[in-house]
């Protein structure tokens, strides 16, 4: 995504939705871009702080309906959390790092979008909110694509059960070859549970 560009003239329809930010300027004569959601893209290095808003472009935490791309560079380790006080509403998210990086998520609340999830190469997606209830806090309404090198889990192990990946697609759910949901030894801590 990008932010306060002008378009004019540009046919995105052979690929994904392109989004140009609330900021951007619809020139007329596009195809399959999106002037309406705001975009928020990690720039706070590796400090982690999801609510700093000078940790994302746009000087704004993301809100509700909002692109979320977390990119990291070759051997960046990037690691945000979302605090167990908020919930993450997006529009969408995308996870994906260069050679020997990682750009991970650590949703500590609820996580829902309305749209795609996308765990590409070296991202992490951890989901540790859950309901005893059954009814999952973590909802996708798009489509949710573990891709090669992509990988969710959780955050245990613990001495008490703390966190477990509870979620909800609504889109289709694919987990390319390579790719991983992975929660092997983040059960009870040992000698507990």
């Amino acid at each position: 995504g990008m932010s306060g560009v002008k378009v004019t003239d540009c046919d995105a329809a052979s690929g994904a939705t392109a989004y140009a930010g609330a900021t951007g300027e619809n020139g007329g004569n596009n195809e399959n871009w999106d002037f309406i959601s705001d975009v928020a893209s990690w720039i706070g290095g590796t400090s982690g702080d999801f609510t700093a808003p000078a940790n994302w472009s746009g000087l704004s935490a993301p809100k509700a309906g909002t692109v979320v791309s977390i990119v990291a560079g070759d051997n960046e380790q990037i690691t945000v959390t979302v605090p167990a006080t908020t919930n993450a509403e997006f529009a969408s998210l995308l996870l994906i790092a260069a050679d020997g990086g990682s750009a991970t998520l650590v949703a500590k609340g609820a996580l829902a979008t309305s749209g795609d999830v996308t765990v590409d190469a070296r991202g992490i997606l951890i989901l540790d909110k859950y309901e005893d209830t059954g009814v999952a806090p973590n909802r996708i309404g798009g489509n949710f694509v573990v891709k090669s090198g992509g990988k969710v889990t959780h955050s245990g192990p613990a001495a008490t059960e703390n966190a477990k990946v509870h979620l909800a697609v609504e889109g289709d759910f694919r987990i390319e070859e390579g790719g991983t949901i992975n929660v092997s030894g983040k059960g009870y801590a040992m000698t507990k549970g």
